[in-house]
């Protein structure tokens, strides 16, 4: 009986220790989840700032291109409407110089 229970409290300490082990082993492995779960929230929240940043960078520019846009639309028109009203100086001219140089012959 003695050896019985000999044998008995030497399986009972190897258990022990087998569960302390996958204890430990669990506790690193948790250990090590946090750190990556921590390190992901760091990077989320950077992400986060930074698509932030990009959005209202986005913003910026495409105001800008609308700005730019308006104006050169309104350059055109100007232009268009000063290039008509070169042609028309310009027959306005000619015609002048026709005359002159009919009534001259």
């Amino acid at each position: 009986m003695l050896d019985a229970l000999a044998n008995r409290k030497t399986e009972l300490e190897f258990e022990n220790q087998v569960l302390t082990e996958a204890k430990d082993k669990t506790i690193a492995l948790i250990q090590g989840a946090q750190e990556v779960r921590d390190n992901l929230e760091q990077d989320l929240a950077q992400f986060q700032v930074e698509q932030r940043a990009i959005s209202s960078y986005r913003d910026n520019l495409q105001e800008r291109v609308t700005e730019t846009r308006e104006t050169l639309l309104r350059l055109y028109r100007s232009n268009r409407d000063l290039e008509a009203e070169l042609r028309r100086i310009h027959l306005s001219i000619q015609q002048r110089v026709d005359a002159l140089t009919a009534s001259v012959d």
